[in-house]
C-alpha cells in the first residue's frame, strides 16, 4: 500500500513531538522494536540491526552509570542516568534538539533535588535582594520575583535556580565566566525550541546554531558534558 508522502511526513513531526518528552520513552522503546529488523546482506552474510541497537545501549548505560556512579539519592541516580543515555542516543543521531533537551532535564534535575534539600527557597524570601544577578543591560535575575513559597514547582524560572545554586555553592564567578554562560545559554534555549510555548525572539539564532552543531565536530557536546559536571560535583557528591 502506498501512502501519501505529505501524511508521512506529518506522521514523522507528530512521532517527533511525542518521542521527545521523557515520559513517552516506553513507547520509543516499542517503536524501536517494530522498527529493528534481522536481513542478509548482499554478499550473504547474516544482518542483525537489533543486536547493534543492543549493544549501543548497552554502551550508553554504561557511559550513564559511570558518569552518576558517585550519586547516593537512587531515585535520583535513575532519573539521571536514563536522561544521560536519551542524551547520548539524540547525539548519536544527530538530533541536536532532543540532545540538547535531555541535558537540560538532567540540569534542572539536580538543580531541583539540591533546592529542595536545603533552605535555599527560604534564603530567597527573607532576603531576595541578595538573590540578583545582572547577567547584562537586558538580562538581570531577580529570584524573590519568581519565589514566593517553600515550593521548588511553583519556581518557574531554570535562571531562577542557577541562580540560587551560583549564590549558594558560591559559583557566581564561574557562571559570570565565558563560555560558561554561553553553554548553559545553549542548553537551555535550544532545549526551548521543541517547546510548545516557544515564541522567544532568538530562535532564528539557535535554529542556525543547532545547523551548526549538526555540522560540527564533538566539542559542543564536551562543552555539555562540562556543565552536566559541573553541577553534578556542587550539587549531588556533596
Amino acid at each position: 500500500m502506498k501512502f501519501n508522502e505529505e501524511h508521512l511526513g506529518a506522521l514523522l513531526e507528530f512521532l517527533d513531538d511525542i518521542l521527545v518528552h521523557p515520559e513517552n520513552n516506553w513507547f520509543k522503546e516499542e517503536l524501536l522494536k517494530i522498527l529493528t529488523w534481522e536481513g542478509i546482506a548482499p554478499d550473504g552474510r547474516n544482518v542483525y540491526f537489533t543486536g547493534f541497537i543492543k549493544n549501543l545501549r548497552a554502551n550508553y548505560i554504561d557511559k550513564s552509570k559511570y558518569f552518576y556512579r558517585n550519586v547516593k539519592n537512587k531515585k535520583l541516580r535513575s532519573e539521571l542516568e536514563r536522561d544521560f543515555q536519551e542524551m547520548l542516543w539524540w547525539k548519536m543521531m544527530n538530533n541536536v534538539k532532543r540532545q540538547y533537551s535531555f541535558a537540560f532535564y538532567q540540569m534542572e534535575n539536580m538543580l531541583n533535588y539540591f533546592i529542595s534539600n536545603s533552605n535555599a527557597l527560604e534564603k530567597v524570601i527573607k532576603d531576595p535582594k541578595r538573590f540578583t544577578l545582572k547577567f547584562n543591560e537586558k538580562f538581570i535575575v531577580r529570584c524573590g520575583d519568581d519565589i514566593k513559597t517553600n515550593d521548588i514547582t511553583k519556581v518557574k524560572s531554570i535562571y531562577t535556580k542557577i541562580v540560587i545554586w551560583a549564590y549558594e555553592k558560591d559559583k557566581v564567578d564561574w557562571l559570570l565566566t565565558f563560555p560558561n554562560k554561553y553553554n548553559i545559554d545553549n542548553i537551555v534555549n535550544i532545549r526551548n525550541l521543541n517547546s510548545h510555548q516557544n515564541s522567544q525572539k532568538d530562535s532564528p539564532y539557535y535554529d542556525n546554531l543547532v545547523k551548526e552543531f549538526k555540522h560540527g565536530d564533538e566539542t559542543n557536546h564536551g562543552y555539555v558534558i562540562n556543565i552536566l559536571n559541573e553541577f553534578k560535583e556542587t550539587v549531588v557528591l556533596k
